[in-house]
């Protein structure tokens, strides 16, 4: 049973990507010409960055102070962090903004450009490649899951 909630939870984030990896395709052309995007497509950004700030959660409890106790700790933003740590390094991804939580905290304002049709055409593609590899990762794992379940 606790399998069958984590891959209902993993395919929400798999289609939570696939809608944002769609929408991306509009914010390329919003940011050609200088446009906001439509309500709708500011939505899938919306779930997209609260997606990402889970995972900036993660990053942040793993990376906390001692002195500085953190805002919204949760099993599930820590367990984001790791498929997210995971798409870094599968895809390449240079971290260059010293630490992770400033890393996700970076993304989440590409995705608030985005929404005004300012994200430049790097940053765009940044997501793009962190949100497809994020959504294979996810997939594995759900598959995995399923494979459990099957052979019990």
């Amino acid at each position: 049973m606790e399998n069958l909630k984590k891959e209902m939870e993993l395919s929400n984030y798999i289609l939570m990507t696939d809608q944002f990896l769609l929408t991306m395709t509009y914010a390329k052309e919003s940011a050609y010409k200088n446009e906001k995007l439509s309500e709708l497509h500011c939505k899938m950004l919306d779930d997209a960055k609260g997606l990402v700030s889970k995972i900036t959660g993660g990053a942040e409890l793993c990376e906390a102070n001692l002195l500085k106790p953190v805002e919204k700790p949760s099993i599930e933003g820590l367990s984001l962090y790791g498929y997210a740590l995971d798409t870094i390094g599968k895809a390449g991804i240079e971290n260059k903004a010293g630490s992770y939580t400033r890393f996700f905290r970076n993304m989440e304002s590409i995705i608030d450009r985005s929404k005004e049709g300012k994200a430049t055409e790097k940053e765009i593609r940044f997501l793009e490649v962190f949100f497809d590899k994020f959504r294979d990762i996810l997939e594995d794992e759900r598959k995995a899951l399923e494979n459990m379940e099957d052979d019990d």
